[in-house]
This record gives structure tokens, sequence and C-alpha cells, in this order.
């Protein structure tokens, strides 16, 4: 009898379509995905990108699924609501008689809840995917005391662990995960999506032409906490020689857009584009175009897929240190990581002059040395078939 693995998540996200999916695929496992709400599958306001939207990349295709609330805002997910609601899909889980449970992330009170009800009720296989750090946010004393009082009691309520990368694995070191408990799998985008986008690029394009401006990019939500002000601060501090050498895009949406395109207007001899917010499946036009992609983010940048995208797509990428991302995926030249809110430093890697290879849609290390959704498939199936040795009471039914 198949084994039965739960997956608890707030709402569909594109890049883990491919997990669940693979997932579901495997013929030892049989696998259900409880999500919150609809969020995702159904338009829903984000407050960073200031617009209503919706993933046009099927997030919810290939696995069997089921939605808590029929509802489309992430907000109903907190408080005392996302507290019912918690209650409410342990209740579903537990009746669905899962063997072990996948759940993502420890908030908000949704994940929170039916983590805690589902121990209390005697799920004994309870497996962690969260992108926990310590130094993607600015926090105050009181708010690191209560951490470090409360993070070790909930993280012992899961048998095993998976951070994203080693800022997250140093995380739940410090707050008493042992390494027996844990394993790293670094975070991965959506890859299988993003190749045939390249290979349709691939038949339209063909080869790329000869040009002299480096194209940047910056791609994501025009937020403060993102740093899209600094990298604007950075070319503000170009001289007309160097301003001159590059084209600047900026694809996304939020509450700096308007602020952003009047100042870049006012930079003399500065090619710009501002696209808006682009879905998934118009975004990767802009991977393919860009030479360098910078992520200047300052605060709450757990991981920072773009820079997954970016890798696959063969730009350069800058980041700051505050990119979880930086400290696994951009050890090496011509990829540059610098200190966060440092205009200046991110004047100087870009003006690094560097194009991106017209070969770069063959290059299989572009591919093969990125993180994959198969990764951490392959990590829960490791990890199923180790518990199912050790306590193969846990997988008996009653």
């Amino acid at each position: 009898m198949k084994r039965k693995i739960g997956v608890l998540i707030t709402h569909p996200i594109q890049y883990f379509q491919p997990v669940f999916e693979e997932l579901s695929a495997s013929c030892e496992l049989s696998t259900k995905v409880f999500f919150g709400c609809k969020a995702g599958l159904e338009e829903f306001y984000d407050e960073e990108f200031g617009k209503v939207i919706k993933w046009d990349s099927a997030p919810t295709k290939g696995f069997r699924s089921t939605f808590i609330s029929e509802n489309s805002e992430i907000n109903r997910l907190k408080g005392m609501q996302g507290i019912w609601l918690g209650i409410r899909a342990a209740q579903e889980i537990r009746k669905w008689r899962a063997d072990s449970v996948l759940i993502f992330a420890y908030t908000p009170t949704f994940i929170t809840a039916a983590t805690i009800w589902l121990k209390l009720t005697g799920q004994k296989s309870l497996i962690l995917r969260a992108d926990a750090t310590d130094g993607a946010f600015k926090r105050g004393a009181l708010k690191r005391l209560g951490r470090s009082l409360i993070l070790p009691l909930y993280y012992s309520l899961f048998s095993f662990v998976l951070p994203i990368g080693s800022e997250s694995d140093i995380h739940f070191s410090k707050k008493g995960v042992k390494a027996r408990r844990r394993k790293k799998v670094l975070f991965s985008s959506n890859t299988n999506f993003f190749e045939q986008k390249i290979l349709e690029i691939k038949k339209v394009n063909g080869a790329e032409e000869s040009r002299s401006k480096q194209i940047v990019a910056y791609i994501g939500k025009l937020s403060r906490r993102k740093g899209v002000q600094v990298l604007i601060d950075a070319i503000k501090g170009m001289a007309s020689s160097e301003v001159k050498k590059i084209h600047l895009v900026i694809v996304g949406s939020g509450e700096l857009e308007n602020n952003i395109g009047e100042q870049l207007t006012g930079i003399r001899k500065l090619e710009f584009t501002m696209t808006g917010f682009k879905n998934q499946n118009e975004i990767a036009d802009y991977y393919a175009m860009a030479d360098t992609v910078v992520v200047p983010s300052v605060e709450g940048e757990t991981w920072g897929l773009v820079v997954n995208e970016a890798l696959q797509f063969g730009c350069r990428v800058i980041a700051t240190k505050r990119v979880g991302a930086s400290s696994d995926l951009l050890l090496t030249q011509p990829h540059v990581v610098v200190e966060s809110d440092d205009a200046k430093a991110i004047r100087t890697a870009l003006n690094e002059y560097y194009l991106k290879p017209a070969d770069w849609m063959y290059n299989k290390k572009r591919y093969e040395n990125l993180p994959k959704p198969s990764d951490l498939v392959n990590e829960v199936r490791k990890y199923l078939e180790r518990k199912k040795k050790e306590m193969p009471e846990l997988f008996l039914k009653l």
C-alpha cells in the first residue's frame, strides 16, 4: 500500500507546482496538497506589487489538492480566523490519514495552528520546509529574545527539517535542530518551466545580434525593502560615460513605481525601459535579454528566486549579502556580492563591463548546476524510506 504524504501550504505558488507534481508522480507515494486559500489560482491583491494578480502558469496542475477556504485573500489566514482555518486543515489531513505531513513555512497563524493541532491529535511524522533565517530582517532585542525562546520549542514538533540554504541551515542549527534532523536543500525555481521558455526563445530569436550596451535588469517588486532605490542611486552616481554603456530595464510594479520613473527620466543619457508587472509566461523574455540582473535587497530576502532564474538564463548577478541565495549560488565570478544599501558598490560592480556570451542558451553548465525541484522531492523520499525502516509502525494502516 502506498504511503500517504499530505502537504500543507498557504496558497498555490508557481514555483512549488513542479515539486508537488513530482511527488504525486512517485509510484510509492500518494500525495495530496492542502491549500489554505485560492490566492494565486484566483485573483488576489499583492501589497508590494500594488496590483491584483493571478499566476498564469497553472500552479495546481499535476497533483491532487483541496482548499480549506474558497477565499482568495491571504490575510484571512492570519489572526483568529487563521487559527480556525488551521485547525480545520489539520482535521482534513487527519481525516485523509496521512502518514507524514510536509509543511511549508511556519507563519501565518494558519500554518502554526494546523501544525500544533496535528501534533496534539497524534500526527507523528511532520516535515518542515521553511525559509527561516536570522539575517534577512532587522529585529529588535525583544523580538530576537522571543524567537530564541519560542522557535526551538516549535521546531521540536518536527521530526525532520529541510532548510532552504546555508543561512537557513545555520538558523535551524542555532535553534536546536540537530544535524540528524535536518538536511539542507537549496530553494529552486520552476526550472522545467523556464527551460521550455528558453527553447521557445531559441526558435524565435536564434543567435544574438552584436551590441555594445550592457543590459542591466531589475526584476521584482518596486518596494523599499527590495532595494530598487539603491540601484537607482548607483546609476545616478555614474559619470555620463558610464551611463552611456548601459540600458536599464525595470520589470515590476509597486509603491515606488512612479517615483522611480521620474528619477530615471532625470538621468542624462540613460536609456531605460519600465515594463510594469509581468506574469510568469512573460518574464522569461526579460531574463533572456539581460546581461546583468541586480538583486539589491536591503531587508527580508530570505532567499531570492530571482537569482535562480537569472542564472538559468545565463545572466551575471549582482546581489547584496541580505539575499539568502548569495552565500550558496553567487560565490564565483562573474557574479558579485556586495553589502546592502551600498550604491557605490553596485556602481563599481556594474562598471566591470560584462555582456552575456552569445552562446548562453547552449551552455549545459548554465542548467546543470542549478537547484531543481527534484532535489527537494528526493530528500523527502529518502527521509520517508529511512523512517519506514526505523519505525515501520508509523506506516501501518489501522
